[in-house]
């Protein structure tokens, strides 16, 4: 009798272990499916967000090289850019100018939908190409490009007021007769008809350049002065 409850207990202990064994391997698997479960959903819910973040940049293209921050700004007036002014990145070309480029990041898709039906729309009287593109572009260009665009053309460029009307590109060289303007580096301002608005912005090779410029204030050109000739780009 006292053997068969030996034999009963040692098989009921033996039950009571497997058993143990069973339920903590079903334990570690649902905690297993869990992770694995709340793994994805974060994995999901970071590609969600980065395809937001890419909805939210767009790509212009065409602008004219003396376009500025600012006028960014205003040509996307009643749109809402993220951080501001530090939303949008002006890229440069491997010469250091602009790159008639710019990235533009905005608050949300609304913005974002407002600034692409300004797709083809003029600034000056150059149209202007507007389009989606993503983050990882824009990182890439933005740190390939390097310099702030605004600060290089605030340095090396001067802003013409007064000209006349029918001043051509050869005008302002001969005007700066002896110093050096970058390859196509005078742009003339123009209204939304196209007309030259007696502005033009011209771009020297570097700062002595642009100093010795500045002494042709109230110069002539033509049989208008040169009038509030001022450096950089406001």
């Amino acid at each position: 009798m006292k053997y068969n409850y030996i034999v009963v207990r040692y098989y009921f202990i033996l039950f009571l272990n497997i058993k143990l064994e069973i339920l903590i391997e079903i334990f570690v698997l649902i905690k297993t499916i869990q992770l694995i479960g709340l793994s994805i959903r974060i994995k999901m819910v970071k590609e969600e967000e980065r395809e937001d973040t890419n909805e939210l940049i767009i790509k212009m293209r065409g602008l004219p090289w003396s376009a500025t921050v600012d006028d960014i700004i205003s040509f996307l007036d009643g749109t809402n850019i993220k951080n501001g002014r530090a939303g949008v990145h002006i890229t440069m070309s491997r010469e250091g100018r602009p790159s008639g480029e710019a990235f533009i990041e905005l608050e949300s898709k609304g913005d974002a939908e407002k600034a692409l039906r300004k797709d083809k729309q003029h600034m000056g009287h150059r149209y202007i190409e507007i389009f989606k593109t993503s983050r990882s572009d824009m990182d890439w260009y933005v740190a390939r490009s390097g310099s702030n665009v605004e600060n290089v053309m605030d340095e090396c460029c001067i802003r013409l007021r007064g000209l006349p009307y029918g001043c051509t590109k050869n005008d302002i060289t001969q005007f700066f007769s002896g110093l050096t303007i970058v390859p196509n580096g005078i742009s003339f301002v123009s209204d939304q008809t196209g007309r030259n608005t007696g502005e033009a912005y011209v771009q020297f090779i570097n700062k002595e350049m642009v100093e010795s410029a500045l002494k042709k204030h109230l110069d002539r050109i033509g049989h208008r002065w040169g009038k509030h000739l001022t450096g950089g780009l406001r």
